[in-house]
C-alpha cells in the first residue's frame, strides 16, 4: 500500500493502522481515553475511526503523541511515505 495523495495534493496514510495499535495498547479505554492518547479528544478519535485516511503530518503527530515513531504503527512507513530511513540517511 503506497502513500496516497487525495484531491487537494495532500499526502495520506491509512487510519487502520493507527486504529489497531491504539486500539490494542488500550483495549478497554473510551472513546475520549483514546482521543486523548493521541493528544487529541473524543470527536477527532471518532472522526478518525470513520476516516480511511490521516495526512502524514497528522499520522506523525499522533505517533508522537503515543510516544512512538510512526514506523512503529506504520510497519511500512518508509515505503509509504517515500521518506529514508535514519541510517539510510547518515
Amino acid at each position: 500500500m503506497g502513500v496516497q495523495v487525495i484531491g487537494n495534493g495532500k499526502r495520506v496514510v491509512p487510519t487502520a493502522p493507527l486504529i489497531d495499535y491504539v486500539s490494542k495498547a488500550m483495549p478497554d479505554a473510551s472513546y475520549e481515553e483514546k482521543g486523548m492518547s493521541i493528544g487529541a479528544t473524543r470527536d477527532v478519535w471518532q472522526r478518525i475511526v470513520r476516516k480511511e485516511y490521516i495526512t502524514l503530518f497528522t499520522a506523525d503527530k499522533f505517533a508522537i503523541a503515543l510516544g512512538q515513531h510512526p514506523a512503529l504503527i506504520w510497519k511500512n512507513w518508509y515505503e509509504i511515505t517515500g521518506y529514508e530511513r535514519a541510517e539510510e540517511v547518515a
